[in-house]
């Protein structure tokens, strides 16, 4: 905010959120009652940040009701400065509310839905587990909420069942109509929130490992993704009546059902797969390890592989060249 003859007053970072183009009006009103400059700086970032945090949580002007200003305080973890913000935004709602910006006090507020109440929780836990800025939360929760959203829709949240396919295909869903920036965003926020929901418990397999990386490209008339129509009939195209043809499928399953590196494809070998567990074990860039998911269809193309398409060796690579080297 520049100051100016209407405001004199300032903030380190120009307001965020469904508030933000209401805060210098609530300026005026402090300015009105009497407030000194400091004290109406004091309250003018309280009301920043309940925007932000209001942006986080998707919430509207319109639908800013007393509730969320109390989910806001208990978030705060100073008593002092939940006093002091408790009456800012009182006298933020009542304002917004006399300019008829915001829901009467009579009208009740819904309870938040389970995808709502765990992004919720993912927020508080970006914040103050891992320290990171409003200005990340606001990034990475959207992500998260629109993961959750398509896999779950309006019924029940079940996060141990989720799958390293619902993984793929949102990745997939987003690159096709986000801009390679914007989709890589979103690979970073959902690695973000599938860790954390490892760490809450709600599932016991590294779903981080499945989200595939996304090509920031600057030539932006290279394609995003294969077409599905291209895909069935790269697939189509191997010959699975012979023993390369079985090892050329199962390899292109793993890069399109699995979105796997060549060289984390090379690196497999025999005691990759958890055949009970129906997981497979990855060493990705730097050596680091994770297991995904293995999908049915990509399990019984391997399986195939090795059952009728794998010479008997010694070696323990999971897939094996056709011909020797010279």
């Amino acid at each position: 905010m520049e100051p100016n003859f209407d405001r004199p007053w300032t903030l380190a970072q120009e307001p965020e959120g469904p508030l933000a183009g209401h805060i210098d009006t609530f300026a005026r009103g402090l300015r009105e009652q009497g407030f000194e400059r400091r004290v109406i700086g004091q309250q003018l970032r309280t009301a920043a940040k309940f925007s932000r945090w209001l942006q986080v949580m998707q919430i509207t002007a319109e639908a800013l009701t007393d509730e969320h200003a109390l989910r806001y305080l208990e978030e705060l973890e100073h008593r002092e400065i939940r006093q002091g913000a408790a009456a800012t935004l009182r006298r933020l709602i009542d304002v917004l509310r006399r300019l008829g910006f915001c829901c009467a006090p009579t009208i009740a507020i819904s309870e938040p839905t389970p995808i709502e109440q765990i992004v919720a929780a993912y927020a508080s836990h970006l914040r103050k587990d891992q320290g990171l800025s409003v200005k990340t939360l606001v990034q990475y929760c959207p992500f998260a909420k629109s993961f959750l959203s398509e896999r779950f829709g309006t019924g029940p949240v079940d996060l141990a069942s989720l799958r390293g396919l619902d993984v793929i295909h949102f990745v997939q869903r987003q690159a096709a109509r986000l801009s390679p920036a914007r989709a890589k965003a979103a690979t970073i926020a959902l690695r973000s929130f599938l860790r954390y929901v490892r760490y809450c418990g709600g599932t016991l397999v590294d779903l981080a490992g499945a989200v595939p990386t996304v090509a920031n490209w600057s030539m932006t008339a290279i394609p995003r993704a294969i077409a599905p129509d291209h895909l069935l009939a790269v697939l189509g195209s191997t010959d699975r009546d012979a023993p390369m043809g079985r090892r050329d499928y199962a390899i292109l399953l793993l890069l399109a059902r699995l979105g796997l590196r060549s060289s984390e494809i090379v690196s497999l070998n025999l005691d990759s797969i958890d055949w009970e567990a129906g997981s497979i074990a990855v060493i990705g860039k730097a050596g680091h390890a994770a297991v995904l998911p293995l999908p049915v269809e990509v399990g019984e193309a391997v399986a195939q592989y090795l059952q009728s398409g794998r010479p008997t060796c010694a070696s323990r690579a999971l897939f094996l060249s056709a011909n020797a080297p010279t």
